[in-house]
């Protein structure tokens, strides 16, 4: 599937939306703008799983000669996040939404997360929410949990962020 190279192409053009609809989601419809930096942040994270599987797949040929982390590099990337551990009491989840009482926003970690735990989590996510500046006016990132860790914490990540881990695999994917 990615060996055709389209893939790059198409993670250009999901940056650029990224880039606009963040910073602009009040030039048009709001629930628009989400839609579409939702849609890029998804297929962007199902495009670089493919390549991360694509990477596990070649790894074995490259540590016969020792060279896996140097040109494996999408394989062993990390992510900046946030981390906020779940403090809700019930079983109470909302599809596609964050309750944020039920997250420990006091306690938060910075950490990086392997980058294939981050497409996982996007993939598979239940808890889904994009987190706008202070003004409105600019959406800041989004929050998302998988199904599986929902109960346990869910992550913050910067459309910023995302969009550095984008540029990344496109300069150094070699599938």
């Amino acid at each position: 599937m990615l060996l055709d190279g389209y893939w790059k192409k198409d993670l250009k053009s999901i940056i650029k939306q990224l880039e606009f609809w963040s910073k602009r989601p009040f030039l048009f419809s709001q629930r628009f703008a989400e839609h579409q930096i939702n849609k890029g942040v998804l297929c962007s994270a199902v495009i670089i799983r493919k390549i991360i599987e694509d990477e596990k797949d070649v790894k074995p040929f490259f540590d016969e000669c020792s060279e896996s982390e140097k040109y494996l590099k999408t394989l062993f990337y990390d992510v900046p996040v946030v981390k906020y551990n779940h403090v809700g009491d019930g079983d109470l989840f909302i599809n596609s939404k964050v309750i944020i009482e039920d997250y420990d926003t006091k306690n938060a970690e910075k950490e990086t997360v392997h980058l294939s735990m981050v497409c996982n989590q996007l993939i598979h996510s239940y808890v889904w929410s994009l987190i706008y500046c202070y003004n409105g006016k600019r959406i800041f990132g989004f929050m998302v949990a998988s199904d599986n860790l929902k109960e346990k914490e869910a992550l913050f990540i910067k459309i910023d962020d995302w969009i550095n881990v984008i540029h990344f695999v496109i300069d150094n994917a070699i599938i």
